[in-house]
């Protein structure tokens, strides 16, 4: 839900202030609520006081990155482009979230005791973490601003964010 009703304003921020903007700042509350999760959250149960409100804060990270980022995929290409673009995207995506799975599992390993599996979600929460930083890392390469009608990579022209033709 909270992804739902952050990405809209979250694309239009990014048409007015630039993808890696609005990519860094999803990618780093991302990391900072993996922090939370590290710092705050223990073995008793605290669904309202802890739970509900990380999960307010993740959502919003979700929301500021996952469409921006598949804009931001196709941005710069031709419209007959716009398919391959977000395939390639999608295909991305897909063998990234399969490996992080993967690897974060891996990572909590086989707890049989609360402690140890309190630790395995530590280290867990520690991985993506990490992850969301290199991404926003990665992000800081997304074009400050793309212009409509200005000519992108490769000699494409920047299409009209979509934001902006539905407002």
């Amino acid at each position: 839900m909270v992804v739902a009703i952050v990405s809209g304003p979250a694309g239009r921020a990014a048409a007015k202030y630039g993808f890696h903007r609005v990519l860094v700042t999803g990618t780093l509350l991302f990391s900072a609520t993996q922090l939370w999760y590290i710092l705050v959250l223990g073995e008793t149960a605290q669904p309202w006081t802890l739970w509900v409100p990380a999960g307010v804060l993740l959502g919003c990270s979700i929301g500021m990155t996952l469409p921006v980022l598949s804009a931001a995929a196709v941005a710069t290409l031709p419209p007959t482009r716009y398919a391959l673009g977000g395939a390639v995207n999608n295909t991305a995506r897909q063998i990234g979230a399969a490996l992080g799975v993967a690897i974060l599992v891996a990572v909590q390993g086989h707890p049989s005791t609360p402690a140890q599996e309190l630790a395995g979600f530590h280290r867990g929460w520690i991985f993506t973490m990490v992850a969301a930083l290199l991404s926003a890392g990665i992000c800081m390469l997304q074009p400050a601003l793309v212009k409509a009608g200005v000519t992108g990579a490769a000699g494409a022209i920047a299409p009209t964010p979509l934001v902006a033709m539905v407002d």
